[in-house]
């Protein structure tokens, strides 16, 4: 299992939010720190949900893809079908573990491909509020996770499948208008 690298980490001093850019080896990601984490105020937190979108993936062969543990360093052991175990080496197990690496390779497709030999210069914009956030990517705007949406948008994402492709006119509303 490869270890995740902070490429950028910003915390927002209204909000106490943090942003975050990982990157996994594979596929880099934005991610915002849960409202809840930030609050000592009682009530419903909703753990599942995730302010976190892709920004890009490197490309790498086929079958380094069947290989390699893909899309942000998932742990096999949580999935007990996605790798065969000693007592489960059996043709379903390893028809499992195939159709697992089948699905992720496909939905990996759907994030855009890009080669970077440094990392690219990476820079981040609050909303007023602090509770959204946008992050540009070589002086352009590239992702942004949203206040009230609580997921993120980016132009790494080419369809919908995995995440939210990129909205111009939330991103205008929420960062551009005032």
């Amino acid at each position: 299992m490869t270890k995740e690298t902070t490429l950028l980490h910003e915390e927002n001093a209204i909000s106490l939010r943090g942003a975050w850019v990982l990157d996994d080896g594979y596929v880099v990601s934005f991610s915002l720190s849960p409202r809840w984490m930030t609050t000592a105020v009682p009530g419903p937190r909703n753990y599942g949900k995730s302010d976190r979108t892709y920004l890009y993936r490197r490309r790498r062969s086929f079958f380094a893809r069947m290989a390699l543990v893909p899309l942000g360093n998932t742990q096999e052991k949580l999935f007990s079908w996605s790798s065969p175990s000693r007592k489960n080496r059996g043709l379903r197990g390893w028809v499992g573990y195939f159709g697992y690496r089948c699905l992720v390779i496909s939905l990996e497709k759907d994030i855009k491909v890009m080669a970077c030999a440094t990392p690219p210069e990476l820079r981040l914009l609050w909303s007023d509020s602090g509770q959204s956030v946008a992050l540009y990517l070589g002086g352009e705007p590239w992702a942004f996770i949203h206040e009230e949406k609580n997921h993120g948008y980016s132009k790494g994402i080419l369809r919908a499948t995995i995440g939210n492709t990129w909205d111009q006119e939330l991103f205008e509303q929420t960062f551009i208008s005032k």
